[in-house]
């Protein structure tokens, strides 16, 4: 597989847990909530290491770390966006490994509400800039 039929891959891998995120969030049912958080760490995750393996035409690390995967493109961020990215990887984990506590908490649908806003604007900003990309490639040949 090329590096960029592995990013394409990736790409596709993202919107699916977009996909995945926004009908388990509309089902609004307090015990999904935790999975919704899930799938859109991993939507952006796979969208951070598509537009790394574009932009690096190398294979992309090995981290669920959101900002350790920005840090690896170079992103500039505000300490918002350190944040938040921090936030919905430690919400990733929690999901998945949190105690009966942090799944019984009702605050949690405003976090995947809350989440899920910042997740669609990040997805806008990777994905603008792969089409902004592959626009140019198409131009060039």
């Amino acid at each position: 597989m090329t590096q960029d039929e592995a990013a394409t891959h990736w790409q596709k891998r993202a919107h699916a847990e977009l996909k995945a995120a926004r009908i388990l969030f509309e089902k609004e049912e307090l015990d999904v909530y935790g999975e919704v958080l899930f799938h859109c760490h991993l939507a952006l995750e796979l969208a951070l290491k598509a537009a790394f393996i574009r932009k690096e035409d190398t294979a992309a690390p090995f981290t669920h770390d959101l900002n350790e995967l920005a840090d690896a493109m170079q992103i500039i961020r505000t300490q918002d966006e350190r944040d938040e990215f921090e936030e919905i990887t430690e919400c990733a984990i929690l999901s998945r490994y949190g105690d009966e506590a942090w799944h019984g908490q009702r605050q949690r649908k405003k976090m995947c509400r809350n989440g899920c806003r910042r997740l669609r604007n990040s997805f806008q900003y990777f994905f603008h800039h792969e089409a902004a990309r592959s626009s140019r490639i198409g131009k060039e040949v």
